[in-house]
This record gives structure tokens, sequence and C-alpha cells, in this order.
């Protein structure tokens, strides 16, 4: 009997300091949805891609459910990027924003969410990611300025890239005179490049500043916006041959030079549409590209480059727009 007593005071003992030691490890970390004793702690996905090396926001859930409303928080958040919510209790949407990536080689991190209930301390953690800049290069076709291989925010020439309004350097949802940059909500109160005071307030301003121009903003150096005039030495049939055709199943017009040591040379302009309010309209048929010039007679309008099957040409329309952009260079 005594020899029973002891072995049961013995296995006692050793189960009390097992206990003991897991309920003190506060360091206990889970690299999973933990849920434990009515505590779940999670992120809604486990990885995240920012697909272009411009800014870009996204967004995640976090979920958090225990009975003590335990805070969490946001730790080891990786210097290129930066999140709405550092902490905080229960479920929430949370946005992360990548900043722009110039390096030529892709961004990766973590992201871990941690938050410690009573005896235990948990982790989850999110992986995010980001792509490389794009190499940026351009195309003598024996013309007055060299052009882009493809549009801002695109990554190959097939890609569409990003829509911009006229004098304004970052995409957004809605295009409307309402949301345009440069007026004050209509046609006739323009509040920069304006040679009439129909139009709104007078600078005599007919090409765009750097610091207005989409190209140079986004990509810099040496990068701008086409001026008309540049857009009609391309159209000009004397120069360059332009042919409808698609590439990797994406519709658009091959522009190849006939200039004596640059014929063969060629760019491709895919046929991406335009941005209108906040919709998105002639994917596949149509071709709208910005130049940097004003249309001086009506400065509530641009010229623009616009294309479809069979037929090329420049007019101008209304800035508040979104339009495609190809960068040229010297």
């Amino acid at each position: 009997m005594k020899k029973f007593f002891c072995i049961t005071a013995i296995l006692l003992q050793t189960a009390f300091l097992l206990l003991n030691s897991s309920c003190e490890d506060e360091n206990h970390m889970k690299d999973m949805v933990a849920s434990d004793y009515g505590y779940s702690l999670s992120f809604s996905k486990k990885d995240i891609s920012f697909k272009s090396s411009n800014p870009q926001t996204l967004s995640v859930d976090i979920n958090s459910y225990d009975f003590y409303d335990t805070p969490w928080r946001l730790e080891d958040i990786p210097s290129w990027i930066t999140v709405s919510q550092t902490s905080g209790k229960g479920p929430k949407t949370i946005t992360i924003k990548a900043s722009e990536n110039k390096s030529k080689s892709p961004r990766i991190g973590t992201i871990t969410l941690s938050s410690t209930v009573p005896y235990w301390s948990y982790s989850v953690k999110l992986n995010v990611s980001q792509k490389a800049m794009p190499e940026y290069a351009c195309v003598d076709l024996g013309l007055s300025v060299k052009w882009a291989t493809f549009n801002v925010g695109a990554e190959k020439p097939e890609d569409y890239g990003d829509y911009f309004a006229w004098g304004e350097t970052s995409p957004k949802s809605d295009y409307s005179w309402s949301t345009y940059k440069y007026c004050k909500g209509s046609d006739d109160t323009m509040t920069k490049y304006c040679t009439s005071s129909s139009y709104g307030t007078v600078d005599n301003k007919t090409v765009l500043d750097l610091s207005d121009d989409a190209a140079h903003v986004n990509w810099g150096g040496s990068w701008r916006m086409p001026t008309n005039a540049e857009f009609e030495e391309l159209l000009n049939t004397s120069n360059c041959t332009w042919t409808w055709t698609t590439m990797n199943g994406v519709s658009g017009y091959k522009v190849v030079s006939k200039k004596s040591g640059y014929a063969g040379n060629w760019i491709f302009l895919p046929a991406a549409g335009y941005r209108y309010g906040t919709g998105l309209y002639g994917v596949g048929s149509s071709g709208y590209y910005w130049s940097s010039s004003l249309k001086e007679s009506y400065s509530y309008g641009a010229p623009n480059l616009y294309f479809f099957s069979g037929y090329s040409y420049t007019y101008f329309d209304d800035r508040y727009l979104g339009r495609s952009v190809r960068p040229v260079c010297k």
C-alpha cells in the first residue's frame, strides 16, 4: 500500500509540473489558425500578392474570437508595407498598402498577427509579396522620339495598363468632371491649362507640366507623354505601317517603321478601351491614348490617339475621361 501511495504521489507531482510548465510558457507560438479553449485567431488569407511594382492597396480580414475580448496586434511589418490598423479587438478588415517597388527584384515579407490570452501566446503569419519594377524599354522607329514598348501600368506590350484622366498621374475608380483634378465640377471651370475665360481660369499653359505627366511621374527619367504632333508623326503612313492584329490574344495595332535603317522596328498598341464614370468601355475593339497637348481652342479637351480596326487618327475629348498612356523619350 505504501508503495502504491508513493507511485501515486510521483505521478501527481509530474502531472502538476507539466501543467504548470504549459501554463507558464507564454512564448508558445503557432503558425496556424489558433483555436484552443474557445479562442480563434487567423487571417482570411495565407498570402497576398501585389501584382504591380506601382503603389497598390489590398484588404484582408482579421478573425479574432474569444471569451475575454483579447487584443491582437500586428508585428514584423516590412518597411515597404503600411497597414490601416496595427492593433485592435475582435474581427476587423484592414487595408495593406505596398509602396512603389523601384528595385529590379521582387519584394517578399511576412506580417505576424499575435495575441496573448491567459497562459498562451498565439501568432499566425501573412505572406506578402510584390513584383519587381519592370524593365522600361523603348523602340527607335526613326522618328523624332523613341516609343516605349508598353503602357504605363503594364508589364508587357499586350497589357492594357492603367487609365488616367488628362493631367492626372494616378488611376482612380470614377472618371467624371466631379472627380477631375483641374476643374470645379464642370467643363467651364478649368483651374489649370486654360486659354479662354469661357472655360475657366486662364493661364495659357498648353502642354502638361512634367509634374502632371503620367508617364514622367510613374516612370521617371526622361520619359514623358507624347505630344499631339508626335502622334501625328507616328500616324503618318510615310513613316509607319499600321496593321490591326492580335498579340497573345489581345487585339490592337502593330505599328512598323518604314524609315531607312529602322525598317522592321515595331511597337504594339493594345485596344485597351477607355474609362467613363465607373465603367470600362471598348476593351478589345478600340484604343484611346492621351497626348500631353491641350486643345487650345477648347480648353476642356485634349487631343488623343483614337483607333479601331481599319481606322486610326487623333481628335480631342473631355479631359476627365480615362485613357491609356504610352510614354516616349528622346
